[in-house]
Formats: C-alpha cells, structure tokens, sequence
C-alpha cells in the first residue's frame, strides 16, 4: 500500500512540476506601478470625473472619480499586480467635464516594474520608463490611452 501512495505523490508531483515554464526557476510575479500628473493644457478648471486602467483593466488604486468642484490638475497613481515585461496600455478617460472637448496633457508618468516574487512588499525593481509627456483634445468620455514597452 505504501508503494502506491508513493507512485501517486510522485505521479502528482511530476504534473505540478510541469506546470512551470522552467523546471528549475518558478514562475515570477510583477507588480506594475506609476504616477504622473494629468492637466488641462491652459490649466483650466474642467475635469469633473476621471478614470484609468492599464491595460484595460482597473488598476487597484484606479476606482473612478467624482469631484464636488472642477479640476485643472489631477495627480494620480496607478498600480496592477501580474504584468511583466512587454507592452502595457495606461489608460486616463475623463468621464465628466465642464467644457467639450477640452485639451489635456500629461506630464512625469514613470512607470516602475517591481519583481514582487520573493517579498510581495518590497519587491526588487526590475525596470523603469520614463514616458514622454503627451496631450489630446478629450470629449466627455473619451480616453487618451499611453502605450509603453518595459
């Protein structure tokens, strides 16, 4: 009996194993973090909600905003736990705004990729991109989407 527990712990260990892309490394796991500052480009007061996601999913700190007063500057930050290297998509979607179409840029986003495998809270940084600042004339919903390789 004690040899067919140990051909099936075998048997089971082999499949998980092999799951891995590599038998000797685990697979590693990323968190994809970033800040900058989206404005309106003659600072004007005119954002009244705004919403981001990367890669086209919210992002943990990214739950859509409504402002009591209109806006001219919004800093915000972003994270997602599970991207790695590639491309990646930050999207900022102003949902409500007092004037439109309104012109808005962005201005320092630097996105920061951390290896969280080994500590999920102060991961090893593994990459980091600084953007190139960026503007669009935005009507109310519509989205300016940041495309970036890390």
């Amino acid at each position: 009996m004690s040899s067919l527990r140990t051909c099936l712990a075998l048997s089971l260990f082999a499949a998980v194993a092999g799951c891995h892309s590599s038998p000797t490394e685990p697979s590693r796991s990323y968190a994809l973090i970033g800040s900058g500052t989206f404005a309106s480009a003659d600072n004007t007061a005119t954002v009244l909600g705004f919403h981001m996601s990367l890669d086209g999913q919210d992002t943990i700190s990214a739950t859509p905003t409504v402002f009591a007063a209109p806006q001219s500057q919004i800093l915000f930050s972003t994270e997602n736990f599970g991207p790695g290297r590639g491309h990646h998509t930050l999207e900022l979607r102003v949902t409500s705004q007092t004037v439109s179409p309104t012109t808005y840029r962005t201005t320092g986003v630097t996105m920061y990729l951390y290896d969280v495998t080994d500590n999920f809270i102060n991961g090893k940084l593994v990459a980091t991109v600084q953007l190139p600042d960026q503007a669009a004339s935005l009507n109310t919903g519509d989205t300016m989407r940041i495309g970036f390789d890390i």
